[in-house]
């Protein structure tokens, strides 16, 4: 994928995220807008999660189950399922 693509998709997200806010008349202020450096390793554990199957996407940052360490190197979990909730490319 391009830095263009990642760029799109960072600025869909973030709109999203922005509607989703809006629409709910509600502010989360533990949401940050995401980018394209963000969204690579994003896009890289969905990935990866797809190959690796685990029982629960908290599986993949325990310590003692060092499946994928890089998971827990590229991103945390509490960021992992903030940015999948308002995560789209549309």
């Amino acid at each position: 994928m391009t830095n263009d693509i990642y760029n799109k998709v960072a600025e869909q997200t973030n709109k999203y995220a922005a509607l989703s806010q809006r629409k709910s008349e509600t502010v989360d202020n533990n949401w940050e807008d995401t980018n394209a450096e963000e969204n690579q390793p994003y896009i890289g554990i969905l990935i990866y999660k797809g190959l690796v199957d685990l029982p629960e996407i908290e599986d993949y940052f325990q310590g003692d189950c060092c499946v994928c360490p890089i998971v827990r190197q590229a991103m945390t979990l509490k960021r992992l399922k903030k940015t999948g909730t308002v995560f789209t490319s549309e």
